[in-house]
């Protein structure tokens, strides 16, 4: 969370889209308790921003925070039995894991259906599944408060929704190991390489390269896909580390040199690659200039990495094999990382300046759902401009068309095997 140009900024912790609040959606959200009336809550948005707003439009910020995923649902809100059954075990769990005294209670001695019924049964007869749970467990020592039991479900609730997101499956087949937890303070220190004349000398070294190196380029022997396709491992082991270290290293730099703090680090392991990561989320808390700037380090590292070994290779005669061929890797892998991470249809670096430049947050799900609306002949239902009718329409068929492309590549791919 953070503020951007007067906006406050949250991020959802299970689908990992933001969400941009003005001064009035603010005063509403830290308004809320769950409990008030929309008159009540009309006369705190005006004690905290001093302008009256009006009920229908309180009602209207409400719905968009229900419908953007800013507000956790209340129980009642879940509809399907066995989804609150599901969360109130899950709070049972949690409960019993952090009884004061274990020795007096055990989850297996819990009547589970029985205290479930205890709590419809309070329900239906005027009170809330919370306070039906409430009397049902008053007997098992489990509970110190209602408050404890608010947390539970709140945190099983969590849970469940986590486990109900598609890209849970993902995340399965996608391993994250965190290497480093807490605030890192060594990244500051090369805070330096993000300043200006930083960016002006690497911008000579493109240049450099780009006029000197253009040789190399054109020599026959060199070819960017055959210094990939024909790598010895070590080159790999050598060359693949250094290009992905630095593209990371650079999103750090450039966010610690603007204010914001580097909390984690690790790899992602997917299907047998391993890709390291930062934590940059502070750089949402920047001005939309910075933000790009962030966006954009690691891209700068990637063609400085690939300028740096083009003008090695063509000012250094006579190398060892060895280390020609880990330059001619990295300065393949730089540019294969320029390109992936620049294309905007990817979720990567690209993603996040082009949905920065056009002011739309969590451009790819709102394209994609616009998209799902429209297909049914239900887009007029959606409150989008005519701006963004046709900007999230052409970004949806853009990304189709590349799943499109690469299927068929697959499938001429097989054919010729």
């Amino acid at each position: 969370m953070g503020l951007v140009e007067g906006r406050r900024i949250l991020g959802d912790p299970l689908i990992g889209s933001y969400f941009a609040c003005g001064p009035v959606e603010d005063a509403v959200r830290m308004s809320l308790d769950g409990a008030l009336s929309l008159p009540v809550l009309q006369e705190r948005v005006r004690e905290r921003t001093g302008s009256r707003v009006p009920i229908d439009g309180l009602a209207e910020i409400v719905a968009s925070f229900r419908a953007n995923r800013v507000l956790e649902p209340a129980l009642a809100d879940v509809a399907d039995p066995e989804a609150l059954r599901t969360i109130a075990s899950g709070a049972l769990d949690y409960l019993e894991r952090r009884a004061p005294d274990r020795s007096r209670i055990s989850r297996d001695d819990l009547d589970v259906d029985a205290l479930w019924e205890a709590a419809l049964q309070a329900e239906e007869g005027g009170g809330s599944l919370v306070e039906g749970l409430t009397r049902a467990l008053a007997p098992t020592a489990l509970l110190e408060s209602r408050a404890d039991l608010e947390h539970a479900l709140r945190l099983a609730w969590l849970r469940h929704e986590y486990r109900r997101q598609p890209r849970q499956w993902l995340r399965i087949l996608c391993l994250r190991i965190r290497l480093i937890r807490g605030r890192i303070p060594w990244v500051r220190r090369l805070a330096f390489l993000a300043s200006g004349p930083a960016l002006l000398g690497m911008a000579a070294v493109w240049l450099l390269a780009l006029v000197t190196a253009s040789g190399v380029v054109t020599d026959p022997s060199f070819s960017l896909r055959e210094a990939i396709r024909n790598a010895r491992l070590l080159e790999l082991l050598i060359a693949v580390p250094i290009v992905l270290l630095l593209h990371e290293l650079a999103h750090a730099v450039t966010c610690s040199r603007f204010g914001g703090e580097i909390r984690e680090a690790g790899v992602f392991v997917f299907f047998g690659n391993v890709i390291p990561y930062v934590d940059v989320s502070d750089s949402w808390a920047f001005p939309r200039r910075r933000r790009l700037l962030v966006s954009a380090a690691g891209s700068f590292s990637d063609l400085t990495v690939a300028a740096a070994c083009l003008l090695i290779l063509a000012f250094v005669p006579d190398l060892p094999s060895s280390a020609d061929g880990v330059l001619r890797v990295a300065c393949s892998l730089g540019l294969l990382s320029l390109a992936v991470n620049l294309n905007p249809l990817f979720r990567f670096d690209g993603y996040f300046m082009l949905s920065d430049l056009l002011r739309v947050p969590n451009l790819r799900a709102k394209s994609l759902r616009f998209f799902a609306q429209w297909v049914r002949g239900r887009a007029g239902e959606l409150e989008v401009s005519a701006r963004e009718r046709w900007l999230f329409l052409c970004y949806a068929l853009a990304i189709l068309a590349m799943v499109g492309v690469w299927l068929g590549l697959l499938a001429v791919s097989a054919l010729r095997a």
